[in-house]
């Protein structure tokens, strides 16, 4: 594995010579908070974010994607080839979130227009060096680095970024870019594990799953169902989460529709 060198001032140049090659998605300000979004330019860029409103796995998994379009003729299969894309800034948290979906959607059951989306895209990881506010990654081994699943991966040191390519996109990707030196790359693991060190909350994995099942009357529950709209809208939040509906929307005519997932 090759551990490259970006000094912090060269980013804005790294960034811009990435997008005149490909679109890239990544975390921007969404008012207070911080969302995946595309990025037009460098600076909106925002790499010192805790959390974002939805996971990324929207470009995977969207929240309304058209199979196919129908008429009284003929039925139109939507094409799903997408363009190479770079996802940046992307969380250990959700790349293993992505990599749980893999083994749904690529393995037990296989879902072409997840795959085709999932293929087309890079991912350029941000290693965390300090615990967000809600965190317990590393109850779960999840956190805060990552571990493989990535093409490059970042991690801040003050005046430079560490970048370790994972794969030989990722190689391309970093063309340019110099060699770390021993001494950076002894740093990053030491302000990786500090961070884990300075995380607070924890998760107790073992025997987790008959803990909840042994409290599903909890009264927690049933505050929580006084707050519920049924909207869906917390499979769009959850990173992990793969539940759909299929439905078909039909013109006013009663001609043509369509039928989304």
């Amino acid at each position: 594995m090759k551990v490259l060198h970006l000094p912090k001032k060269d980013l804005k140049l790294f960034i811009n010579r990435l997008l005149r090659q490909y679109p890239i998605f990544g975390p921007v300000a969404h008012g207070k908070n911080v969302v995946f979004g595309l990025i037009k330019k460098a600076e909106e860029i925002k790499l010192d974010y805790d959390q974002t409103i939805l996971p990324p796995k929207k470009y995977f998994l969207p929240p309304v994607d058209t199979l196919f379009s129908f008429n009284q003729d003929q039925i139109t299969i939507e094409s799903k080839i997408e363009e190479p894309r770079i996802i940046l800034g992307i969380h250990a948290c959700d790349l293993n979130a992505l990599k749980s979906l893999d083994q749904i959607m690529g393995d037990t059951y296989p879902d072409p227009y997840y795959q085709q989306r999932r293929k087309n895209t890079f991912l350029i990881a941000l290693n965390c060096t300090r615990p967000c506010s809600y965190g317990f990654c590393t109850s779960f081994n999840t956190g805060m680095a990552v571990d493989d699943g990535y093409d490059l991966a970042l991690t801040d040191l003050g005046e430079v970024f560490l970048v370790e390519v994972g794969s030989e996109k990722g190689s391309e990707l970093a063309e340019g870019l110099t060699s770390a030196t021993e001494e950076e790359i002894i740093a990053a693991k030491r302000a990786i594990r500090a961070g884990q060190h300075r995380m607070t909350r924890r998760i107790e994995e073992e025997n987790l799953s008959n803990f909840l099942l042994q409290r599903t009357a909890h009264p927690y529950w049933e505050k929580l169902k006084e707050k519920c709209l049924a909207c869906g809208s917390c499979t769009h939040v959850c990173p992990t989460c793969f539940c759909f509906a299929v439905q078909d929307q039909l013109d006013l005519t009663l001609e043509k529709g369509k039928r989304e997932r």
